[in-house]
């Protein structure tokens, strides 16, 4: 039933009683169809449901909570989330404290956008377990369990810890287009990112060793 005050009188007066079926059963189908909507988006939220000891309630911009799994077995507590589009605290510093906290290949690197010599770096061939974080700011940028072998030179990924902590930007240094990954929190800059990784991102971060400070997992 409805009354004269309802969206369903307001209809039904303006068409003709025998339209009003015909009306009425099409609004029900866009019912049904949202209800189904409904239904898998609620079971996509539950797919996404970890382990309760590895899972954090974070809040995003949309003012929705989500709890999210782990895009990594090696996350600390910190970065055991991905963050859907949070707020990222910047990291500013003046070049002179720059210039003191890093050693001066760390500085050319990080703050001047250098690339060090292939096969030369600190955690091109490692593969202990463990978390990579930013030189700068030690925001945890990479896990181990992504990092594979791309006969490059370099630390190869093929996705970072969480979006938010990294950023790319286009680079047309050196008479090439380029994308550049810089981290997020402090502007320090990584390396590359290239569509021509593994599975199942199909990316290759193309990291420099001096910009990352590994964490061993104990």
């Amino acid at each position: 039933s409805y009354t004269k005050n309802s969206p369903f009188f307001d209809l039904a007066y303006h068409v003709k009683p025998a339209e009003n079926i015909g009306v009425f059963h099409l609004w029900f189908k866009v019912l049904a169809i949202l209800r189904v909507i409904r239904d898998y988006g609620q079971k996509w939220k539950q797919s996404l449901l970890g382990d309760s000891l590895h899972r954090r309630r974070i809040k995003s911009t949309m003012g929705l909570n989500f709890c999210l799994r782990a895009k990594s077995i090696n996350m600390t507590i910190e970065t055991c989330a991905v963050f859907i589009g949070g707020h990222v605290n910047k990291i500013h510093k003046t070049d002179a404290e720059w210039r003191e906290q890093l050693s001066p290949e760390e500085y050319a690197v990080a703050r001047n956008k250098g690339t060090e010599r292939p096969f030369t770096g600190r955690y091109w061939d490692t593969s202990q377990s463990g978390i990579y974080r930013c030189i700068g700011c030690g925001t945890a940028l990479f896990a181990s369990d992504t990092k594979f072998d791309a006969g490059c030179g370099w630390p190869s990924y093929f996705e970072p810890l969480d979006p938010a902590n990294v950023r790319e930007e286009t680079d047309t240094s050196h008479g090439m287009q380029r994308t550049e990954v810089l981290c997020n929190v402090c502007d320090s800059h990584l390396g590359h990112v290239f569509p021509d990784g593994p599975p199942p991102t199909g990316r290759r971060y193309c990291i420099n060793s001096l910009s990352l400070k590994f964490e061993p997992i104990k």
